[in-house]
Parts: structure tokens; sequence; C-alpha cells
């Protein structure tokens, strides 16, 4: 597989390799540059998510096949991201340039996929066993990285959304639940404000997108419905996750 080298492109060869070396098999092997300079990237064999894009960057994504639904597809979800999580533990970098972050790796932080969700998951018999595209690759929290991951693969997301989706309803509490014993978090304590972190922080996306004033209002005005829905379910996750 070939994609276009970004700034940050060696540097997240560097880290694809370096979850090699650290026993975690469920990201492409990096296999270096070819004569035109884009990177090159090990296939993964597997079933992917078709999906398109919308005017602000979000994905437009249709039905999930039945499997993936299941709770055994997330837990498998939590289970593989805590993989990552560990591998990745080790690496370093003083590298400041990033698809959507503009700063060096920080205490506590390490290097994350920042974009895992079902789109940049392969899965096998309906359950994932890898994630790809690393483009997103910044340095965070593993509870930050968790937390993003959390919005998409629960989903948290409104009814109709879920919907679409192929969810007629959504348990969020339960399912969030079963994501986090999957990945292993004990203490939950500050989960809650972590999605809120996550989904507040996407706010400064249209800078790194170079939106005009029309789409980047449109953007927030997206990012203030989630955090709306959010406020309004969050009681019941936090009952559900205690």
């Amino acid at each position: 597989m070939r994609r276009p080298a970004e700034a940050w492109t060696p540097v997240v060869q560097e880290f694809l390799a370096h979850l090699r070396n650290a026993g975690f098999s469920g990201a492409p092997r990096p296999l270096g540059f070819d004569e035109h300079g884009r990177q090159v990237l090990e296939y993964i064999e597997g079933e992917v998510l078709a999906i398109a894009q919308d005017p602000f960057g979000d994905l437009v994504l249709g039905r999930w096949p039945d499997d993936w639904r299941s709770d055994e597809a997330l837990a498998a979800a939590g289970a593989l991201l805590r993989q990552l999580h560990d591998a990745a533990r080790g690496f370093r970098t003083e590298h400041a340039e990033w698809r959507l972050y503009d700063h060096p790796m920080r205490p506590g932080e390490i290097l994350c996929h920042g974009d895992a969700a079902p789109w940049n998951a392969v899965y096998r018999e309906g359950r994932p066993v890898a994630f790809i595209d690393f483009d997103s690759a910044r340095p965070d929290t593993p509870l930050l990285d968790l937390a993003w991951a959390a919005w998409h693969f629960v989903p948290l997301a409104d009814a109709g959304t879920a919907r679409t989706l192929g969810f007629d309803d959504v348990a969020y509490g339960a399912r969030l639940a079963v994501f986090l014993s999957a990945y292993g978090l004990a203490d939950r304590s500050g989960l809650a404000q972590a999605l809120q972190h996550v989904k507040a922080r996407e706010a400064g996306y249209p800078s790194f997108w170079r939106l005009g004033p029309a789409a980047t209002a449109g953007y927030l005005d997206h990012v203030a419905e989630l955090l709306r829905w959010l406020a309004a379910e969050l009681p019941a996750i936090e009952r559900a996750i205690a």
C-alpha cells in the first residue's frame, strides 16, 4: 500500500516500526518510501468500512455490518486499543508538526493513533484485528485517546445517527462499560471529563484544515451539538460505568 508522505510521515514510520518491535501486530508494517517519495506500508487483509467525507472533513458513514455492532466486536476494539497503548510506551520523539496537533510530546503522553475508530480498523470474522491510517497520530494521554475512540466505537451518537449506523437502540452506558472493561480501565473517575475534553478540542481543527469563516462556523455548530448531546446523556452514562 502506498500513501502520500507528509511532514510527520517519517516519525510515524519510526513509530510503526517500534510497535512491531514491541510485539504489536495490529498495525501495518512500515516498508519505507518508494521512488516517488510515497510511504509504503504493509497491506493487512480483512474487511474495512467504506466511507466518504462531508465538507467539514467529518466522515459520512453507512450501516455497519451486523457483527461489527456486537458487544464482542466492541470488546475486541477496546482490547486492541489497550495493546496499542502498551506497545507505544517507550517511544519518544521531539517532533512537533502533526496533522491536527502542533506540540512535541509532553510528560505523561504517548504517541497515539489519534483516529482509532471503525473506519480505521481492519475486521476479520466481525472483530477488529488491526488499526490502519496513522496519519492523525499525535502525542496524547492514553485516557484522552481512549475517550476519543469511545465516541466512535460505542458509538456515542444521537438516535438518528445511531440508526444510520444500524443501531435501533443504543444503551450508551452499557456499551461504554464493555469498551472500558475490555481496555482495562479500572479508574473511571476522569472518563466523563475526558469525553468532553476530546470533543471540545475539536473546535481547533478548522485552523489545521484552513477552513474559511462560514465553514468554520458550521463545524463549530456541529461540535456544539455533540457537546449538548453529551450533556443530556452524561448522567445516565456515568451511572452505567461507575
